[in-house]
């Protein structure tokens, strides 16, 4: 099987640091595995669209030297890779899941979805989509689409069970289908949203293994809801950790955090940044700290991917130990059955007594004792290391309990 990534920005302003590390971990796992990069532009949502943000991915791409394989300007079998030339694509897809019954025409108005949201609130309560449209016969409903009136289709999300996925890092994640909300697909201009068309993009383009962010954890349930409906086989996912700005707030274009090109301006060279944040998540698992863009696909290994995360999620939760055990991802499951796993954590809790900062410097600039603070990361060494050595067994569950964004606008 050949391997496919793909790297899909949207086109709604410049290329944080956070876009490109995702960018860069999908070339180089292709690379390192004789595959194929892909970018695919997904700029369907048209009132965030910036002009001329695609000639900035362009250019940051190529500045960085990761020429992409099939792509808008260089072509390939599976194009166009605008999401917006695939208009015509998605339709007929989600039409099919409406005769399955996996999906359903919604035709509430943006006043409507408001008054009933404004109703729950007033009730105490978290409102999703209530399925209001979900028993329209048929009949009428394909009507009242032909009739020109306004419609969007939504996911028919089951009211029961659970939805889950398979990650890399994160193992297997459940989330409660009653905590999902019928999120659209096919929006009123007729465009798709993100939620599907990258679904159905992934699918129709042949892409094996899906490396994008930890902000998809939440949704990725949905979409393979959508796999099993089509009867897909899902690709393989590796959400990442985000890279932080603080303790609080990853990176985003929103708030003006530092681009690729901003970097440059400063004086950085091309090959410091790109070893930079080829470091933010992911570790060669020696003390190698200087790579040109080839040694890091010689290099990457996606286990060394669990390691960064996992020595993360340790120093987490021995920093804020209090004597029960946290919920932990399966790889570390044996901190619960493993008597070494928890001597470790608890001499972790004893190492260091101040909250989790993002670096050693960060640490040292709160004043934590050098001592306490290296004591706490080996620790946190020793236990990754263990957690590594004992993998989860395959029926390990992480729970997912995220706060799902409801999706009522049209």
């Amino acid at each position: 099987m050949e391997v496919r990534t793909r790297f899909a920005p949207s086109p709604t302003g410049f290329m944080h640091l956070g876009g490109l590390r995702t960018a860069l971990y999908n070339y180089l796992f292709a690379k390192k595995n004789g595959g194929k990069f892909i970018l695919r532009i997904e700029d369907t949502d048209q009132e965030r669209f910036v002009e001329g943000a695609t000639e900035v991915i362009y250019d940051t791409l190529r500045g960085c030297g990761m020429d992409w394989d099939e792509g808008p300007d260089v072509g390939g079998d599976y194009g166009p890779y605008i999401q917006t030339q695939r208009r015509g694509i998605y339709l007929p897809y989600a039409m099919q899941l409406v005769e399955s019954g996996a999906a359903y025409p919604c035709f509430c108005t943006k006043e409507e979805l408001q008054a009933r949201r404004d109703a729950a609130t007033a009730r105490g309560e978290q409102w999703k989509y209530d399925k209001h449209c979900l028993n329209i016969p048929k009949e009428e409903a394909l009507r009242r689409m032909q009739s020109g009136e306004p419609y969007v289709i939504r996911q028919n999300i089951p009211l029961t069970g659970t939805a889950s996925f398979d990650d890399a890092l994160y193992g297997h994640v459940e989330a409660p289908c009653d905590t999902l909300d019928d999120n659209v697909l096919i929006k009123a201009d007729g465009l798709p949203t993100y939620n599907f068309a990258n679904v159905i993009d992934d699918h129709l383009m042949g892409i094996t293994h899906v490396m994008r962010g930890t902000e998809y954890l939440s949704s990725a349930p949905k979409y393979n809801l959508l796999y099993e409906a089509f009867g897909w086989q899902p690709p393989v996912y590796i959400h990442l950790s985000p890279v932080m700005k603080d303790a609080t707030r990853k990176l985003s274009k929103r708030y003006g955090d530092p681009s690729f090109e901003d970097l440059l301006a400063q004086g950085y060279v091309r090959d410091a940044i790109i070893n930079f944040i080829a470091l933010l998540g992911w570790s060669p698992g020696d003390e190698r700290e200087f790579f040109t863009l080839d040694e890091l696909v010689q290099a990457m290994r996606t286990k060394r991917y669990a390691t960064a995360r996992l020595r993360r999620l340790v120093l987490d939760a021995a920093l804020g130990y209090t004597g029960d055990l946290p919920a932990l991802p399966p790889y570390l499951h044996v901190l619960g059955a493993n008597e070494t796993g928890l001597a470790v954590l608890r001499c972790a809790r004893q190492a260091a007594l101040l909250p989790l900062s993002h670096s050693l410097a960060d640490l040292a600039a709160r004043s934590a004792p050098a001592a306490r603070v290296a004591a706490a990361h080996a620790a946190a060494e020793d236990l990754t290391a263990l957690c590594l050595r004992h993998p989860a067994p395959m029926g390990a569950a992480y729970t997912a309990k995220p706060v799902f964004p409801t999706s009522g606008a049209k």
